[in-house]
């Protein structure tokens, strides 16, 4: 698969990142969701999701209610529109649970 970099700059620039951390070539965002059984359901969607778009976050879950995700393109060691992508992805998931 061949990836577009985008540099921390312009990721910052881009709306749908609004709610994300943004840098050292990386994306994050924490969670605080109702529950800790929440969060597993949330978090076996952003693997599903993950799944589906061959790009795998790094996930941190912190009982009771709150789940750090943290999205960085391995291959070529910083970010990409393939992070931005499985965020937007990972975003929607987040309002539906």
């Amino acid at each position: 698969m061949r990836y577009t970099p985008l540099d921390d700059e312009a990721a910052r620039a881009l709306p749908q990142l609004a709610d994300w951390n943004i840098g050292d070539g990386s994306i994050s965002r924490e969670f605080q969701l109702r529950s800790f059984a929440v969060i597993a359901d949330f978090v076996r969607d952003v693997i599903s999701a993950s799944d589906r778009l061959d790009h795998h976050p790094d996930i941190d879950i912190r009982y009771p209610n709150r789940v750090f995700i943290r999205v960085t393109t391995h291959a070529i060691g910083g970010l990409s529109t393939h992070d931005v992508e499985l965020a937007t992805e990972i975003d929607s998931i987040s309002r539906r649970v």
